[in-house]
């Protein structure tokens, strides 16, 4: 298997690989929410009998490559006729918390369904907070809570929690899924020739702190201002509106990132803040930042999802209300 999204690769594991997966196995820290807080304790040699015995019927330990560095690892096997088996850790910590883990999901989810698998199962530790809310961003669903199911290396009980997804149920957070339209969404680039829509949709989701109508006609006749507009069929149900500032100060701006109200709660902000972040790298750029009122917790929820972190505050940095703005990044 060998999946390539802009700087993001997930390829077999080699047996070259041993050194990197022995290192990793046996980090304490890499592998505590497997159950294996002072790590795994294995060799390379055996980890290359390991990966030996893969095959593409029954399964392959992955590698993940961001710009040509590993920095994690992926695995998949066959449990059943048509049900997959999956697993993911980003190991490099410099790489975690970034949303890289929802976007290579999605590309080996959408590898393994079209391989005609129709179940998808995993297992995360209970207590592991983030890799469930990434699950279930993705779509999938919980079947059970299996309370003090076993003992760690410390003798602490674990407790885990099961879940399955299948291809009705599947949010593809990578930018091919949505720029292909997969569960009946697109992301198009849209311009000036559609302003008055554009500009009605801004009002529609922000009523009382909408943008200006010389402003929308200024920065849609900028060459720098990219608008990607999420479609559901012929209906903008989203946006997100950048500023790329390559080449002069190196940095994306986010100017804005909407959903339509009816269309909230389903994890689309993250899919477009995540798109453009693919979009962009594909063209070199490794810095991202955005802002957002320090009443809008769901939207700082999503930048930090999404691996960006909150750099400063700035007072009243909004009018209509004045508000503080909490300004974030994100550097890849």
């Amino acid at each position: 298997m060998q999946i390539q999204s802009g700087d993001l690769l997930i390829r077999d594991a080699a047996a070259a690989d041993a050194e990197q997966l022995a290192a990793w196995w046996n980090d304490g820290a890499v592998m505590a929410h497997a159950g294996f807080p002072l790590g795994l304790g294995t060799r390379a040699e055996k980890v290359r009998g390991q990966l030996a015995r893969g095959s593409d019927e029954r399964g392959r330990v992955l590698i993940l490559e961001l710009a040509g560095r590993p920095i994690g690892e992926m695995s998949w096997s066959r449990a059943e006729e048509r049900t997959a088996e999956i697993g993911i850790k980003i190991c490099e910590r410099d790489c975690q918390e970034k949303g890289l883990g929802r976007v290579a999901l999605s590309l080996l989810i959408r590898e393994l369904f079209s391989r005609g698998y129709g179940r998808i199962a995993l297992d995360t530790n209970r207590e592991n907070r983030r890799a469930r809310h990434v699950y279930e961003l993705l779509g999938f669903r919980q079947l059970r809570v299996n309370t003090d199911a076993w003992q760690d290396q410390l003798g602490a009980w674990q407790s885990s929690v099961d879940y399955e997804l299948r291809p009705g149920d599947f949010r593809d957070c990578s930018a091919a899924g949505l720029a292909a339209g997969r569960s009946g969404l697109c992301v198009q680039r849209l311009g000036a020739e559609r302003e008055a829509e554009l500009i009605a949709f801004n009002r529609l989701c922000f009523p009382t702190d909408f943008w200006k109508e010389e402003d929308w006609r200024e920065l849609l006749a900028d060459q720098r201002a990219i608008y990607w507009a999420l479609l559901d069929g012929e209906k903008l149900i989203g946006d997100v509106f950048l500023y790329n500032w390559q080449g002069e100060k190196d940095y994306v701006k986010i100017m804005n990132l909407s959903v339509h109200p009816d269309y909230r709660g389903r994890g689309l902000a993250h899919r477009l803040l995540d798109y453009a972040r693919e979009e962009l790298s594909r063209r070199g750029m490794g810095k991202y930042c955005g802002e957002t009122r320090a009443s809008n917790a769901a939207m700082q929820r999503v930048f930090a999802d999404c691996g960006y972190r909150l750099n400063r505050i700035e007072d009243v940095g909004f009018e209509n209300p004045r508000e503080d703005a909490y300004k974030y990044l994100l550097e890849l």
